[in-house]
């Protein structure tokens, strides 16, 4: 968030922060067991979000590098994470074909969505209105945050979704598929 900052996810659950401009190490998070799947700033650079294979979520407070919350999310691996604008919302998806919606205020979930095959992707349109998810089904289902009511029928990948990203003014979708390419859909077709 401050253009100097890196942060690498092991393996072994540590997270590297960086200076990337000096190219030395800064310090070493520790609070996850099981390999780092995601990893993200907030937007106003206070937070870091991570994820794991440890079926945790921790939010970390960026200046003092300190956990201010692990959330037991998932009952498989934790494969993407997605965070709010304001920060106080957060979408997590798992190998459990689950999508959790965090209320991270509260410390709670607010609710789940259960969708076909392991779930290896997500994301949040700029408006925070929808969420994205697809994986293994070689599908992406869009979710109203809200009324959590279908944006469209199911859009067919028919590959493996690894990652998704709202483009074009939340207009399209990119998704990272299973055989390294990339394919562009439209997100607002009619269902």
């Amino acid at each position: 968030p401050d253009e100097k900052l890196l942060a690498i996810g092991l393996v072994s659950g540590e997270i590297q922060l960086w200076d990337w401009a000096k190219n030395i190490q800064t310090s070493t998070l520790q609070g996850h067991t099981g390999k780092i799947s995601k990893i993200l700033f907030s937007g106003n650079g206070r937070f870091i979000y991570s994820a794991s294979f440890d079926q945790h979520v921790i939010v970390w407070n960026a200046a003092s590098q300190k956990s201010v919350q692990d959330i037991p999310a998932h009952s498989d691996p934790v494969n993407d994470i997605a965070v709010s604008s304001d920060g106080r919302t957060l979408i997590s998806v798992s190998d459990d074909q689950l999508v959790r919606v965090w209320d991270l205020a509260a410390g709670t979930k607010t609710y789940e969505i259960r969708r076909s095959g392991k779930l290896k992707a997500v994301a949040l349109s700029s408006d925070d209105v929808y969420i994205a998810v697809g994986g293994e089904a070689g599908l992406i289902w869009q979710t109203n945050v809200r009324t959590r009511q279908l944006r469209t029928d199911p859009i067919p990948v028919t590959e493996r979704i690894w990652s998704l990203q709202y483009t074009d003014n939340d207009e399209k979708l990119l998704a990272g598929i299973g055989n390294g390419e990339d394919q562009t859909y439209e997100a607002s077709k009619p269902r």
